[in-house]
């Protein structure tokens, strides 16, 4: 756990198969947490459990420039890869891949969970791929009992590349939830499996909305949705 004050920052260093020891630099790090902002710098997380866990508050995750970053959960039973106790911003201009364990199929497996809602806006060559439960866009796993890319009561994403797979749903909002994309690319894909579908509100009478500006945004099937700038 690194805990940090507003001005002191807490930092870690990640191996190659993704253990998290705390310690490092400002010129030497792989995480830096500073006053409610976690910063990755290639890193590399992987957990039997929670990957990255607030416990209560939102949270900004910045994207250092130019840098690859994973975050995995192998949980072998219920999980999620990062859970927010509220909002969840992302931000910065490097890469991010985010997948939920697809070991248990008893289990409920979530990349994102958030009690709030989630806000990416980045740069343009931000590119974010979110896998849950799954182990990529082949599904290429063993099904689990509920899995879910994105949860939260609401997403927005602006200029970055975002791509998610759920085996069950790829997004999935709360009541009323809405889906804004602003200036990006990407796609929601869910398996094609009974009852599955790429977009999904827990609420059937308050489907989930979609606004878009400055993209195209398609309903290849009820399992696949794409979307691509259109300045």
């Amino acid at each position: 756990m690194l805990i940090n004050s507003d001005t002191t920052p807490a930092y870690a260093k990640t191996d190659a198969d993704g253990k998290v020891t705390a310690g490092g630099s400002e010129g030497d790090y792989n995480i830096k947490l500073l006053n409610g902002i976690l910063y990755l710098n290639n890193a590399n997380i992987v957990s039997s459990g929670k990957c990255i866990d607030t416990g209560m508050g939102s949270l900004t995750i910045e994207l250092v420039d130019d840098t690859t970053n994973k975050v995995k959960s192998t949980y072998y039973g219920t999980g999620e890869a990062i859970y927010v106790f509220g909002d969840l911003h992302i931000t910065g201009s490097g890469a991010l891949t985010v997948q939920s364990s697809n070991g248990n199929s008893t289990s409920t497996s979530i990349g994102i969970l958030l009690a709030g809602g989630l806000s990416i806006e980045t740069t343009e060559k931000a590119v974010i791929n979110i896998y849950g439960g799954v182990d990529g866009p082949g599904f290429t796993s063993t099904k689990v009992k509920e899995a879910v890319g994105i949860r939260a009561s609401r997403v927005s994403i602006k200029n970055a590349e975002v791509n998610v797979y759920g085996y069950h749903h790829a997004i999935q909002t709360r009541s009323g939830g809405i889906m804004r994309l602003t200036n990006s690319k990407g796609n929601a894909v869910s398996s094609t499996a009974t009852d599955c579908s790429a977009l999904h509100s827990l609420d059937k009478s308050y489907p989930l909305k979609t606004k878009v500006d400055k993209c195209k945004f398609t309903k290849e099937s009820t399992n696949t949705y794409t979307w691509v700038r259109s300045k």
